[in-house]
């Protein structure tokens, strides 16, 4: 039998009329499924890391501090969600970088709340460009021991020198003569 055969027998006002019901079934049920995920999870990839074993899930793995002069410090919040059913502890974080700061550690994280993590990524007078930092969480889970995050950024010169600022900063930490 060919193609055209089993076209011409099927009416496609027929096919419409069979699959139209199966059609709105399917359509309502995807939107209750995708409601109940925003409404248990707040999002698919949360409750798809969720379904995957982790418990212990950041609002995002990647966050930027935007642009900020070289010699300052750029600040990102982390907001971390436990939902297993008991407590979970980040007992420490690791960066390749120095450059990298966890101020709220250890923290342990009660089932079902969230807690804000601060990281800090401070430049040196030298940095200038795009800067990106991953730093790895330890926690007491057995099954998921680790959290990646990342924070990135823009360090500018704001216009001035390695030397201008140099010297402004040694200015600030070494007394004046004359003020004494």
């Amino acid at each position: 039998m060919s193609v055209n055969m089993i076209e011409s027998k099927v009416a496609p006002s027929q096919f419409r009329v069979k699959l139209g019901p199966a059609l709105i079934v399917a359509s309502v049920g995807l939107i209750g499924l995708a409601t109940w995920v925003f409404a248990w999870f707040g999002s698919i990839g949360v409750a798809s890391a969720c379904l995957a074993g982790a418990r212990l899930i950041p609002d995002t793995h990647s966050k930027s501090f935007g642009t900020i002069d070289r010699g300052t410090d750029g600040i990102v919040v982390f907001h971390l969600t436990n939902w297993k059913t008991q407590p979970i502890t980040i007992v420490g974080a690791q960066s390749v970088c120095t450059c990298v700061a966890t101020e709220d550690l250890p923290m342990t994280i009660p089932p079902g709340e969230t807690r804000p993590l601060n990281v800090k990524l401070k430049t040196t007078l030298e940095d200038e460009g795009p800067v990106s930092q991953e730093i790895l969480l330890f926690t007491d889970d057995r099954k998921h021991r680790t959290v990646g995050l990342r924070v990135s950024g823009v360090v500018r010169s704001a216009g001035r020198s390695i030397e201008e600022l140099v010297q402004e900063d040694l200015e600030q930490t070494i007394p004046n003569e004359s003020s004494k």
